[in-house]
């Protein structure tokens, strides 16, 4: 049986997602690539501080192809 499973990006930082837009970089690079990849993972949810740079991530995920049925939240405790 394959679950699924839910995920959050907590920090809209390199690590987190920005990095995924570095065409030089592999893109397994950012935990975003990772969760991406992996069927076993849904991305659902972003959470940073800075709501505006995670809603304009969101929309450049759209604008080049990447999942971006998700929402984005300033802090752990409003996303749950």
């Amino acid at each position: 049986m394959n679950k699924q499973y839910a995920v959050a990006i907590v920090g809209c930082g390199a690590m987190g997602i920005e990095l995924i837009f570095d065409k030089t970089l592999p893109f397994l690079y950012t935990f975003a690539g990772a969760i991406f990849k992996n069927p076993q993972t849904k991305l659902v949810a972003l959470i940073d501080t800075d709501v505006h740079k995670a809603r304009n991530i969101i929309k450049r995920l759209k604008e080049e192809g990447y999942p971006s049925d998700f929402d984005c939240y300033a802090s752990l405790r409003e996303a749950v």
